[in-house]
């Protein structure tokens, strides 16, 4: 398996039509063993993802005799079980990450190393942008609509929902937001059009990422 990241990434991954933006992005994954940690010669594997700048650090679960461990390479070497067996479980990490990173980078723009080290983990925080915050919130208040919450305003945050949508589209040129991009954006007025059943002439919505 080859060690340089992008190359693995568009032979493995990436159709054709994506190599060119992929081989632009700075995006890099790296192994190193933490040897503050060491026990009997033993010293656990940890990950290193780097995005566009953004680093993030996380453990591998993974433990190898420090002697094995080629830190050129980030690889165990020698053809012993253990080696064999943290090689594998590395070159699996690799993989899932960068299926992650793929993932993520196709819905939103603006993808960091804690957001795919999140995703990669389960963790889940890759979803936190605009409009999936604001769908969030909508099916949450659906379940009180009626009961201790008004429908009709439940049917107006559906309304700002799907002008927001529009707006970003718009204005954008993007299908979302992601929460963490550091960009000052205001959605001033929404018009609220007869046929979505709102009878008031506005409804302002103001935020800033």
């Amino acid at each position: 398996m080859p060690h340089d990241v992008r190359q693995l990434y568009t032979d493995k991954l990436c159709p054709e039509s994506e190599k060119i933006r992929v081989m632009r992005s700075t995006f890099k994954i790296a192994f190193h063993v933490n040897k503050s940690k060491q026990k009997g010669g033993i010293v656990p594997v940890m990950g290193r993802i780097t995005i566009n700048g953004t680093i993030s650090q996380f453990s591998c679960k993974q433990s190898i005799d420090l002697e094995l461990w080629d830190a050129k390479s980030n690889r165990a070497t020698g053809r012993s079980e253990r080696a064999l067996h943290v090689n594998r479980e590395l070159d699996n990490i690799r993989m899932q990450i960068l299926k992650h990173y793929q993932r993520i980078s196709d819905k939103v723009s603006y993808v960091n190393a804690e957001m795919v080290r999140n995703a990669w983990q389960g963790l889940g925080t890759e979803h936190a942008t605009l409009l999936a915050a604001f769908d969030g919130h909508n099916a949450e208040f659906a379940k009180r609509a009626g009961k201790d919450r008004s429908k009709n305003t439940y049917d107006k945050y559906l309304a700002v929902r799907l002008h927001l949508g529009n707006f970003i589209k718009s204005k954008y040129r993007r299908n979302d937001l992601h929460l963490k991009e550091r960009t000052l954006f205001a959605i001033s007025v929404f018009t609220c059009k007869p046929r979505w059943g709102c009878h008031r002439p506005r409804l302002g919505c103001t935020a800033s990422l």
